[in-house]
């Protein structure tokens, strides 16, 4: 979904929603975005950060389990397009159900690491 150049940033409202299956399927992700009232569906792929997947691995091999690792990062690739989510700590989210409860990373190193890393591991 492409804005107009020149469109100011406060004239901008963005609603995005994604669904993860558990199956393995190639595309098994969609992101659901709103832009002034038009929606548009994308099918994605997704799958757990490097920086994450190392922290899950310890998290899971660990008796008695230690706090679960936040904030935790999903890499989602659209049409070739890398991004990252990003879940944070259950308190530290803003739990307004018309607020964010989930955040595009605007962290430079955890989307050049994304992107460096553009496959799942198979």
């Amino acid at each position: 979904m492409e804005v107009p150049p020149g469109t100011p940033r406060e004239d901008l409202a963005l609603k995005l929603f994604y669904y993860a299956t558990s199956s393995d399927a190639d595309e098994n992700t969609v992101l659901v975005s709103t832009i002034a009232g038009k929606t548009r569906k994308f099918t994605a792929q997704h799958w757990w950060h490097p920086r994450t997947q190392r922290q899950l691995d310890i998290f899971y091999a660990t008796e008695p389990r230690p706090e679960y690792p936040y904030p935790s990062y999903v890499v989602v690739n659209v049409a070739g397009q890398i991004d990252v989510i990003e879940h944070r700590k259950h308190r530290e989210q803003n739990r307004d159900p018309s607020r964010a409860l989930f955040w595009m990373t605007t962290d430079a190193a955890i989307l050049r690491e994304a992107r460096e890393k553009a496959q799942p591991d198979e």
